[in-house]
């Protein structure tokens, strides 16, 4: 049992608080929004700021008037944000979940429960704020930094969220900050003289969204497409490594997410094929054993035996051991 608490520990960067402090919070957010509303946008948007003051109200004024024309004002969506809480393994059912598969199955799901990994909210901002600052690198080795913000989901999708946490590491501010599925959306685009777009998110487990709907909506408009994504599974990668032949994108700096195959020896891999559930059999899927303390990933992304407590193959056996996440931003409304 002690191995088993021992593996399922959280990994990664964990670094001393001193040399990475968390972000200031701005206690006078309320005067900052309440100043938003009596400023003119000529002047919030004016290329001439650039400290990160301005970046704070920049993106707080593009947030706010998304937010106006939605179903929520700024206040009452950040008021309804929830603290990320961290993940709760069992490391009882851990082993429960382990001697509940048959015997050809238990050292692979042995495995899956000595490799899998929870990241952390305070590793995650980590990654996020190296991120953000390889991009605030790049910009500054440019003669025109001027950029938009495209966040390719509503309110209650993580990469609204992500943006929102990302905003705090931006050195330079965006001209502007767009919503995917705005109905304007290729007229705002299209007048935008801004050299470079940036997309954020959490995690990019097979990259088929981003690469199929939403970078082919913001390329062509002579832009630098940067992805700024703190996680990227193997599997992504290599798609956004495709699409940057045939457009002008630019991945951050990030961790890769290990898919669960790579741990495992091939006579392993082909019993779980075989054997498995579908999502082991699927073309072009290659399922992680990576999640985060905000969220799970999706039933195709993820080994979904994580969150269900399934057996890794079909069966009426369940022994959940990670309690269930709930996003902090989902389920505003």
């Amino acid at each position: 049992m002690d191995r088993i608490e021992q593996n399922i520990q959280k990994e990664g960067l964990n670094p001393p608080s001193e040399a990475n402090p968390p972000p200031r919070e701005r206690s006078n957010l309320d005067e900052i929004v309440s100043e938003l509303f009596k400023e003119r946008l000529a002047a919030l948007f004016s290329k001439t700021i650039r400290t990160i003051h301005d970046v704070d109200e920049v993106f707080s004024k593009a947030v706010l008037r998304t937010l106006i024309e939605g179903e929520m004002t700024l206040e009452s969506y950040l008021s309804k944000i929830r603290p990320c809480k961290p993940a709760k393994i069992d490391p009882h059912a851990c082993q429960k979940w382990i001697e509940s598969h048959k015997e050809s199955f238990k050292q692979i799901a042995e495995k899956l429960i000595e490799k899998m990994r929870c990241i952390s909210f305070e590793e995650f901002r980590y990654q996020l704020k190296k991120s953000v600052e390889d991009f605030n690198h790049y910009l500054s080795e440019q003669s025109d930094r001027s950029y938009i913000i495209v966040i390719p989901g509503g309110f209650e999708k993580s990469s609204f969220w992500v943006t929102a946490q990302a905003k705090n590491f931006l050195k330079f501010p965006p001209e502007e900050v767009f919503m995917l599925d705005d109905p304007e959306f290729i007229k705002k685009i299209k007048g935008s003289t801004a050299k470079n777009c940036v997309m954020f998110d959490d995690g990019a487990y097979s990259g088929t969204q981003m690469t199929t709907l939403y970078i082919p909506k913001v390329s062509g408009w002579n832009k630098m497409i940067h992805l700024i994504i703190p996680y990227i599974a193997k599997s992504a990668e290599e798609k956004f490594n495709k699409i940057e032949e045939e457009n002008a994108v630019r991945l951050a700096s990030h961790q890769e997410m290990k898919a669960f195959s790579s741990y495992l020896t091939e006579e392993e891999r082909d019993l779980l094929i075989r054997e498995g559930h579908e999502q082991f059999r699927c073309e072009g899927v290659d399922p992680v054993i990576t999640f985060f303390d905000h969220k799970m990933g999706d039933s195709f992304s993820m080994v979904q035996s994580i969150e269900s407590g399934q057996t890794l193959y079909p069966s009426e056996i369940s022994v959940p051991f990670v309690e269930t996440i709930f996003p902090p931003y989902k389920y505003l409304t």
